[in-house]
């Protein structure tokens, strides 16, 4: 294990870094030690880069409802083209 104590703004503090190698298959074992029932989102980049983003409990919840990821789904394609409209102001309902 190679103990690093690299700074990421978004990440925090570098608690380990380890090397790996894929199995026959292309398969990779990972020997890290997590929260027990964590959920992590696997991007892979095209410059085989990958990378491990904890899902949050509350984002879990949406993920897991069918209903309720359907209609983020919804709306996250209507942002992306253009079929939204404006509600006004949410000033009103913010806390102070």
């Amino acid at each position: 294990m190679i103990k690093n104590a690299t700074k990421n703004q978004s990440c925090g503090v570098l608690k380990d870094k380890d090397v790996t190698q894929s199995d026959s298959k292309g398969h990779l074992t990972l020997d890290i030690v997590t929260d027990a029932n964590k959920y992590y989102i696997v991007s892979k980049y095209d410059s085989g880069q990958i990378v491990l983003d904890p899902i949050p409990e509350t984002e879990l919840r949406i993920l897991n409802d069918p209903e309720k990821y359907a209609s983020l789904r919804r709306g996250i394609q209507q942002a992306e083209t253009g079929k939204i409209r404006s509600l006004g102001s949410f000033k009103k309902y913010a806390s102070k």
